[in-house]
């Protein structure tokens, strides 16, 4: 098993996250690596009430929600992977964490880097790389306090099954734009 899955699993324990219902695994084709994958150039926005977040996604991935405070967004290869039972290699994570469980969150990660401040329209936090250097990772965080929540954080974990440019955290997080609801 990959040090991303391994870590992936990690956060979806301490989180209490159920990643692949058994029951709903179908046989899959050969998994191959993944390279990437175009969004489509049209986009919705997507209210996730328990997370007190709207985001804004591609209209060709999908927002599912893991349980009442984790909602992962998936590229259509990735969700077609978690329908046949597997883990996706490459996963978006949206969660709100109580702050009580910050330091057991960011204590698993092993050793990061920081990436320093990251701010978006709505929202001003930090950002943390695993797995590589400063410059590329795979795996990496931006958590920032939650704008309308007291007490709880708004983490946006990007994974991958792979090494990605350290950037693609600052500009995705900026690209789904998180606006708290009220």
């Amino acid at each position: 098993m990959s040090n991303m899955k391994v870590k992936h699993l990690a956060v979806a324990f301490l989180l209490g996250l159920s990643l692949v219902s058994p029951a709903l695994a179908k046989p899959c084709p050969r998994a191959e690596k993944y390279r990437g994958e175009p969004s489509a150039p049209t986009h919705r926005l997507v209210e996730l009430k328990d997370l007190a977040l709207i985001l804004h996604i591609p209209s060709n991935f999908r927002a599912v929600k893991v349980n009442r405070y984790v909602v992962e967004i998936l590229h259509p290869r990735q969700y077609e992977l978690t329908k046949c039972g597997l883990p996706p290699e490459f996963v978006e994570t949206f969660a709100i964490l109580p702050e009580s469980l910050l330091p057991d969150f960011l204590r698993m990660g092993g050793e990061m880097v920081s990436l320093g401040p990251i701010q978006t329209t709505h929202l001003e936090g930090a950002g943390f790389a695993l797995g590589v250097n400063q410059n590329f990772a795979d795996e990496a965080f931006f958590i920032a306090r939650h704008p309308t929540r007291p007490g709880f954080f708004v983490v946006y974990m990007l994974s991958c099954d792979c090494v990605f440019p350290t950037a693609l955290l600052v500009n995705n997080i900026q690209f789904f734009d998180p606006i708290p609801l009220r």
